[in-house]
């Protein structure tokens, strides 16, 4: 899926979303990436949990100024057929990527922003390839780092979604009446808080 619009230029980011692979494949699986070196490829691989090189596969984040990226161990595909939340919060000094709400990897390199791209896909990355296998749910970018605690209240929040916040409060006002145009009214009821979606 091609996300329009340009992502990056910013100091801080987060890209978050919920995955669930159905095979394990000899390439990367890319959950949301650009198409060139830009902004951030977040991806899993399927031999596991290699250390970071620009020689190895890796989650990348591309920087200003140099070195002009930096990398965090991968992710790996397995388990398959299981969903898990994974998140990616940038920061200068204090990158962080998150499995299932816990901590995963951090990188401590310091930069000034985010590199920019107007590539941004869904399912797939780098030069159009490395598609994902298996299910891509709520998918969020945001122009900030997310907390830990954020985070975590995302991962908490499971299958009830993003953290939705109640709908507003519904009053009573007790029971249906007709009053004369101009007469003052008295209401005594009953308020409640409903969630959203019941």
């Amino acid at each position: 899926v091609s996300v329009p619009g340009t992502f990056g230029g910013w100091p801080e980011a987060t890209l978050e979303a919920w995955v669930k692979t159905d095979a394990v494949t000899s390439d990367f699986q890319a959950i949301i990436s650009s198409t060139d070196h830009g902004f951030v490829h977040l991806q899993l691989f399927g031999s596991g949990n290699i250390p970071p090189s620009p020689d190895t596969p890796s989650t990348a984040v591309y920087i200003t100024p140099p070195p002009g990226y930096l990398l965090l161990p991968i992710i790996p595909q397995t388990p398959t057929g299981v969903f898990r939340h994974i998140a990616l919060s940038i920061k200068s000094g204090d990158t962080r990527l998150y499995v299932d709400g816990a901590l995963f990897a951090t990188d401590a390199t310091q930069f000034a922003t985010i590199t920019a791209t107007s590539n941004l896909r869904i399912g797939s990355g780098f030069a159009g390839g490395r598609f994902f296998h298996g299910s891509i749910d709520e998918v969020s970018v945001y122009d900030r780092a997310l907390s830990g605690a954020e985070i975590q209240a995302i991962y908490a929040a499971g299958a009830a979604g993003k953290c939705k916040p109640e709908c507003s409060p519904m009053a009573s006002a007790g029971e249906d009446m007709s009053v004369s145009e101009g007469s003052t009214v008295l209401l005594d009821g009953l308020s409640s808080v409903i969630p959203c979606g019941t």
